[in-house]
């Protein structure tokens, strides 16, 4: 549920940015917006009502960014989507010429089809498609190798991950923006961090479907890291909105860096804490299973009651 207070408050206390602006704090050189435009027409084009439209395509580019100056080892992505995300960073570690893997979980696995709008050079168009088609047709060997994907949830593959003993030095959160989802993710991605260590949270927004990540970052991250709202979504240089006004841009992705914080992560999210909390997060696919199997019962119910109303 909205909860404007706080959201106010989170506004007040977080540094909001254009794309532009931090992604020349962070230098270096960075492909032709070309090159992302390219891969986003393959892995994030969208459509809608027969209408097809680029959507935050600058979101790989801050990637992009990030990664090359931080040059990051291992690379934990929560919603690989199509890929736009993962093959950013990928090229990224490319570029830089250093170790590097990322790995990417989602409930589609890379065999898996999926509806996929796509311009591959002759015009977009609907397909149903599996990464592995669109990576294996479009995408250089050098960058697919870069990935290893892991099909299945974000419940299930982080706990295969922390139990392995995996650490992460770069975590991409862009899946489930759900309250109880976003925060197991969050919290679980801080048991897997290898300090030092960055976060990115996609889709920092009021919008209500999305609002788990708002509330996330306004109510636990701000008040502990000195948290940066990255705007991105149609602002990079010669894009429609890169002269919107930050304070008129409703979204953002949100960076938290081990680095810079307003407390000790160690008393703020001590280890035993966090691994209590996201051990009762676990338990929220068997409390949706119960509710789905509650929700069937009553409706049979109720269907078997009219049945007898009509004898």
């Amino acid at each position: 549920m909205p909860r404007d207070r706080t959201a106010r408050e989170g506004v007040e206390w977080m540094r909001h940015v254009d794309v532009k602006e931090k992604v020349a704090t962070l230098g270096g050189s960075l492909p032709d917006w070309a090159v992302f435009r390219r891969l986003g027409d393959l892995t994030k084009l969208r459509a809608r009502e027969g209408r097809f439209f680029p959507v935050n395509y600058e979101s790989g580019l801050l990637l992009y960014a990030l990664v090359r100056h931080h040059r990051p080892r291992s690379i934990l992505e929560i919603g690989t989507g199509r890929g736009f995300g993962a093959l950013c960073m990928a090229m990224a570690l490319e570029d830089s010429g250093g170790p590097g893997t990322i790995v990417t979980v989602d409930m589609l696995g890379a065999d898996d089809p999926q509806e996929w709008a796509l311009d591959d050079g002759s015009g977009p168009r609907m397909a149903r498609l599996s990464r592995r088609e669109v990576w294996e047709r479009h995408v250089e060997p050098r960058l697919r190798d870069r990935i290893v994907q892991l099909k299945g949830s974000s419940f299930e593959t982080l706990r295969g991950l922390i139990d392995e003993g995996r650490e992460m030095d770069f975590v991409y959160v862009d899946g489930d923006h759900t309250y109880p989802v976003v925060r197991h993710d969050v919290y679980a991605s801080l048991l897997l961090a290898r300090p030092p260590f960055r976060l990115l949270l996609d889709d920092y927004t009021p919008l209500s479907h999305l609002y788990g990540v708002r509330r996330l970052v306004d109510e636990e991250l701000d008040p502990v890291f000195e948290a940066e709202a990255i705007h991105t979504d149609g602002r990079w240089h010669g894009q429609p909105e890169e002269n919107t006004p930050v304070a008129q841009s409703d979204q953002a992705q949100v960076l938290l860096d081990s680095e810079r914080v307003r407390k000790r992560l160690d008393e703020a999210f001590p280890r035993a804490k966090v691994a209590r909390i996201v051990r009762v997060h676990e338990t929220w696919p068997r409390v949706l299973d119960r509710l789905s199997a509650l929700r069937s019962l009553v409706r049979d119910l109720a269907s078997s009651g009219r049945a007898k109303e009509r004898k």
